[in-house]
């Protein structure tokens, strides 16, 4: 007998709300010591728990609209198994990107400005901070959306371009000395 495909939802969607809020409230504060923004000597920069708070509370709202979701459903739709492949698809679609963000500033510094100007003096500067996560990110969100729609258009590339330029324009402005990944492994 399969399971049932509401209950199961919901199961999931319960046990990430709780996870979800030990991560906020519990483990990010015991293990991160500066809060999501941080000011220190009058100087106010990204607290080193801003993008771990964020990313929990993404997740914390997927599993909110699960959770509704099971609840509020009347149907009881068979529920398909997860198929591998498409997992290895979305774990090389990832590692690709994020190869992107690493190699393409240092690249492009080297081909456009050569050999004499190493990637690393260059990398808060414009437009070298955001070469490698506007590729980078652009990449990600156009292969999902192709992955999930079967099909690539001009507009998807645009929008996906337009949506990394925001992020990284988010987390850019406000702070001045942010540098944007990968550029602060570098």
């Amino acid at each position: 007998m399969s399971p049932n495909p509401r209950r199961v939802d919901l199961a999931f969607g319960l046990l990430g709300l709780c996870l979800g809020l030990a991560t906020l409230f519990v483990w990010i504060p015991a293990d991160i010591d500066t809060g999501v923004i941080d000011t220190w000597r009058r100087v106010t920069r990204i607290g080193d728990s801003m993008l771990p708070a964020f990313a929990t509370i993404g997740v914390l709202l997927s599993c909110l609209g699960i959770t509704v979701k099971a609840l509020t459903s009347r149907a009881n739709p068979t529920w398909p198994p997860l198929h591998g492949s498409v997992l290895c698809v979305v774990a090389a679609i990832l590692a690709v990107s994020i190869g992107l963000m690493m190699v393409t500033g240092p690249i492009l510094a080297w081909v456009i400005l050569g050999p004499d100007h190493p990637y690393r003096a260059l990398r808060d500067d414009l437009p070298w901070k955001y070469t490698g996560f506007l590729t980078g990110g652009t990449f990600l969100v156009v292969a999902l959306q192709a992955l999930a729609t079967r099909r690539i258009h001009w507009r998807m590339i645009g929008l996906a371009f337009l949506s990394t330029f925001v992020i990284a324009m988010i987390y850019g402005l406000p702070f001045e000395d942010l540098l944007l990944p990968p550029n602060g492994d570098f």
